[in-house]
């Protein structure tokens, strides 16, 4: 391995344990997130026990690949995945003003919002 290269996997590496790091400094946040969300104890239980499932899930795969493609191209996929999906939270926003208002409505009651009107209304 060239110096080069090595230089670029440390890099990736580097950016790498900084995004594992910024996903472990929002895990404590989240039951105070679900919570005021109207979220129980059950459902903090349940997303952090999925999360740490899928992490468990993932680690063979992403061996085998690492293996079979190369370290830098694995994590350089799963970088590219990880910001693709984190980008798919702003869809909502973008996409809200297209929905009908059903789906609005719909997707607010679930995510434990009022609906503007209804806000509106209790001011008054």
């Amino acid at each position: 391995m060239t110096m080069q290269q090595r230089r670029t996997l440390l890099t990736l590496y580097a950016i790498n344990f900084l995004n594992a790091v910024g996903m472990w400094f929002f895990l404590p946040l989240l039951p105070i997130f679900l919570g005021r969300r109207g979220g129980s104890a059950a459902l903090v239980g349940v997303v952090f026990a999925v999360g740490l499932v899928a992490n468990a899930a993932i680690r063979y795969p992403a061996g085998w690949a690492a293996d079979r493609f190369g370290t830098r191209a694995t994590l350089v996929a799963s970088m590219l995945a990880t910001a693709a999906l984190f980008l798919a939270y702003l869809l909502y926003g973008v996409v809200r003003p297209w929905l009908s208002r059903e789906w609005q409505r719909e997707i607010e009651e679930e995510i434990g919002e009022e609906p503007p009107d209804e806000a509106a209304e209790q001011t008054r």
